[in-house]
């Protein structure tokens, strides 16, 4: 059966309990069930999708730069909106540092290295403590990485 006639036929059943005598709560007892599920199966395929998109990051997935942001935006926001703060955080962290590069920028693939290192560390352990702390520290090189490029040659 496909799943747009499941979803049919939960919604004429959840019709039909509904219009019976104290048929309501029951109704809203499957409604409350069905949207439960239907959210644990969304939160485990954005997971899969996560994981995919994790695992394929770096090198030599993505190889330009413009392919890493893209996978990287993908991150932040699907990680955001399940609960991996402090992936979404590291992924935010990457977004900046490959949105200042200009176009005859090479990306520094050991730096991109570490990031993703450390997403893929939040995404394997997302209650650790360590995981934000992590997060945070991508974003701090990312700042002392931009600070850097402003600076002459000459003070470095």
């Amino acid at each position: 059966m496909s799943d747009g006639s499941q979803s049919l036929g939960r919604l004429l059943r959840f019709k039909v309990m509904s219009t019976q005598p104290g048929g309501m709560a029951a109704a809203l007892a499957r409604g409350e069930t069905l949207a439960r599920e239907g959210i644990e199966k969304l939160r485990d395929e954005a997971y899969e999708d996560l994981a995919t998109r994790i695992a394929r990051l770096g090198w030599p997935g993505s190889v330009i730069a413009e392919e890493l942001y893209a996978d990287a935006h993908d991150i932040r926001a699907v990680a955001a909106t399940f609960g991996f703060r402090a992936v979404g955080a590291a992924a935010d962290a990457l977004c900046r540092y490959l949105e200042s590069l200009s176009d005859d920028e090479a990306v520094d693939r050991p730096f991109v290295d570490l990031i993703v290192a450390a997403m893929r560390c939040s995404f394997s352990k997302p209650a650790d403590p360590l995981a934000d702390e992590v997060a945070a520290s991508c974003h701090k090189a990312v700042d002392s990485a931009l600070e850097k490029r402003k600076r002459p040659a000459a003070l470095d």
